[in-house]
């Protein structure tokens, strides 16, 4: 939604804005802004690439799962409908299960941005300092035995009531 006369604030406009005290206060040149904004706009389409190229690959390997996906899209969409809506996405449960399964089996990441520590608490024995810094291995809670049965098969069912 535009709103006249409104200002938003955007990642570029932080660039501008930025200076760097270890060298004087000196701003970001045309060339460095640049790189830096690519290494942004990179970031988010590599991981939503890579994703995108996993799940469409275990789609065509288990056909049982790309069966019951058409069967779902021509359930949703109406007759002689070749659209799909976007008031309509919250339908295609079993194609949510099978993003949520290809997330699941191949994170884009396999860590995600580290974390700080309050308080020191204990987990499973070992005692986690006030200000340490914790990182989560998606992959490795993603692919667990003790959460998953059977982790590294493509099972999107497990996303669906009753999975």
């Amino acid at each position: 939604v535009h709103i006249p006369n409104s200002f938003h604030f955007s990642y570029v406009d932080s660039l501008l804005d930025l200076e760097l005290p270890e060298e004087n206060n000196r701003k970001l040149d045309e060339e460095e802004i640049t790189s830096l904004c690519s290494e942004f706009l990179n970031a988010g389409t590599d991981t939503t690439s890579t994703a995108l190229q996993w799940i469409m690959a275990n789609v065509v390997k288990h056909q049982d799962v790309q069966g019951r996906i058409v069967d779902e899209i021509n359930g949703v969409l109406g007759e002689g409908d070749q659209e799909i809506r976007e008031e309509d996405l919250h339908k295609f449960t079993n194609l949510k299960a099978v993003v949520m399964e290809g997330l699941r089996r191949h994170p884009p990441v396999h860590f995600v941005l580290s974390h700080a520590v309050t308080e020191e608490f204990s987990l499973d024995g070992y005692v986690i300092p006030k200000d340490a810094t914790i990182n989560f291995a998606v992959a490795d809670i993603n692919w667990d035995t003790k959460t998953w049965e059977k982790p590294m098969e493509f099972r999107p069912e497990r996303f669906l009531p009753g999975g």
